[in-house]
């Protein structure tokens, strides 16, 4: 059963880490490219003429670099932990097969990545890598992909699930985050956006995660 699913869970997020590279690659060249157009040009205008200029390839460049990417990390984030969800989710059904146990997924409170963590350590005994710091970050990450996914990053900081995401941020993955708050009228609110850092650990901690868990299914025999 390990080396059936374990080399799908791999490849998988080996193929999003190479596509985030790909992409970053690809945006970097495409700002630096606007950017020694924009110096060539500079040369041949007349003064009138370069403060426009400016403003266009200065817009362009912003867009690019800034706005792009930001959709860019916020996409890569969301489809890697779907992808976490499924593959976890896809484990306990085929572990459920491989066994003929009559307890199935779909028989446990709960839904997602918690509802096959109760499956796996409680009709299996499998609680080792529920345990590991790989696991604490996940379930860190799966808030703030909440957050994500229904504001677009954008924090009612009166929420108090919104702030909670915000402050652990904060506290946690402030180089990995950009965070800001802005209070007025007594109402506060908050931006929050993933910067690549934070997706590329999220990418190393589901990895960690299923070699960690494919080996104790493993020593389990199984």
């Amino acid at each position: 059963m390990k080396n059936m699913i374990g080399f799908f869970v791999v490849h998988e997020f080996h193929m999003l880490k190479d596509f985030c590279n790909f992409i970053e690659s690809l945006i970097d060249q495409e700002v630096k490219r606007l950017n020694e157009e924009y110096e060539l040009k500079l040369k041949n205008v007349d003064d009138g003429v370069k403060y426009s200029m400016g403003e266009y390839y200065g817009s362009m460049m912003y867009q690019i670099g800034e706005e792009f990417s930001d959709i860019h990390w916020n996409s890569i984030y969301c489809t890697a932990y779907n992808l976490f969800e499924v593959k976890l989710s896809d484990i306990c059904k085929h572990l459920q097969v491989y066994t003929k146990n009559k307890i199935t997924l779909k028989d446990i409170a709960g839904s997602g990545i918690e509802q096959c963590k109760i499956y796996l350590s409680k009709v299996y005994e499998i609680s080792t890598p529920f345990a590991t710091d790989e696991w604490k970050h996940i379930s860190n990450f799966c808030k703030i992909r909440n957050v994500i996914v229904h504001t677009g990053g954008f924090l009612d900081l009166d929420n108090k699930n919104h702030k909670v995401v915000y402050d652990y941020c904060k506290a946690s993955y402030r180089g990995e985050t950009e965070l800001s708050e802005t209070t007025i009228n007594n109402k506060t609110t908050g931006t929050m956006k993933l910067k690549a850092p934070l997706v590329y650990r999220a990418l190393d901690n589901y990895g960690k995660f299923f070699d960690e868990l494919l080996k104790t299914l493993s020593a389990y025999g199984y």
